[in-house]
């Protein structure tokens, strides 16, 4: 299954605008390297956690221990998240959206949305589930959390689920580029390849720039007998984006086109998931409350 995976806080940085006025703030000193007052220090280190992260983890670390309250865990988990230690950010955000119990149903969901991402990134399909499940309870008609929660059906291989829900979020949004090829996905490791095909091509309608739409087109063309076209597409796919799982997917399959196995070519790739691992240099020394 293709994952949305390229960066874990992507979506997260656009929360940040939402997430920093409605958040009670307990610390009456935030550390002065962040900002005179407890709003200005949380939305600076919220910042950090993409720029800095490193610097994000030790400022919100200390700022935990002058009482920093929900803002500084925050924090703290999302340097986590950055750092890839995604365990320990999915650990973090889970237990901060379960003790929001008095904040807005909105906050608590984006918090448990969060959550899923981290386990998602840890390859914690069943753990991600369940806190999707509990943000959607909340938020039911978030196109976003049904997607996060269809990624985490079809890394269980729950795929008529997964397409359930993806089928959910593009009711809410039409327009939603990535719903339709996870879709396509789901629907071609299912072996309905004229849906996969339609949703692949709705996709690149919206966005002919979709690097995972183009894989996944690569993948159908391929299995058609249309090794040409195929490698057109993952061609572009090495040219929009390069690095990671949806690049590295395209460059095997292009290497791979021909290679005969048994006669036959090898079967093309989709987007490997994203690996938990993180540099031992950058763990936390300790996880404070």
């Amino acid at each position: 299954m293709l994952q949305r995976l390229r960066t874990p806080l992507d979506r997260i940085v656009l929360t940040l605008g939402v997430l920093a006025l409605p958040f009670p703030v307990f610390a009456s000193d935030p550390p002065k390297l962040l900002g005179a007052t407890p709003e200005l220090a949380y939305q600076n280190c919220m910042t950090l956690t993409t720029k800095k992260p490193e610097e994000a983890w030790e400022l919100a670390s200390g700022w935990l221990q002058t009482g920093g309250g929900f803002p500084a865990r925050h924090c703290a988990a999302l340097a986590l998240m950055s750092l890839k230690h995604y365990d320990e950010a999915g650990k973090r955000l889970q237990e901060l959206g379960q003790e929001m119990a008095k904040e807005s149903p909105e906050l608590i969901a984006a918090v448990l949305g969060q959550a899923g991402r981290a386990w998602l990134l840890a390859n914690e399909a069943n753990l991600a589930y369940s806190v999707q499940s509990r943000a959607l309870q909340l938020t039911p008609n978030d196109p976003e959390l049904l997607v996060d929660r269809a990624e985490s059906l079809a890394m269980a291989k729950r795929l008529p689920e997964a397409i359930d829900d993806l089928t959910k979020a593009l009711t809410l949004d039409p327009r939603k580029a990535d719903a339709l090829v996870l879709r396509a996905s789901a629907h071609r490791q299912l072996e309905q390849y004229d849906a996969a095909k339609q949703d692949v091509d709705r996709a690149l309608a919206i966005d002919t720039n979709h690097a995972d739409g183009l894989l996944e087109r690569g993948i159908l063309r391929a299995r058609a007998g249309d090794q040409d076209n195929a490698r057109a597409d993952w061609m572009r796919v090495l040219k929009l984006s390069p690095d990671g799982p949806t690049g590295d997917a395209a460059r095997k399959n292009i290497e791979n086109m021909d290679v005969k196995v048994e006669g036959k070519p090898a079967a093309p790739s989709a987007a490997a998931p994203a690996t938990s691992a993180a540099p031992a240099s950058t763990a936390p020394a300790a996880r404070p409350k």
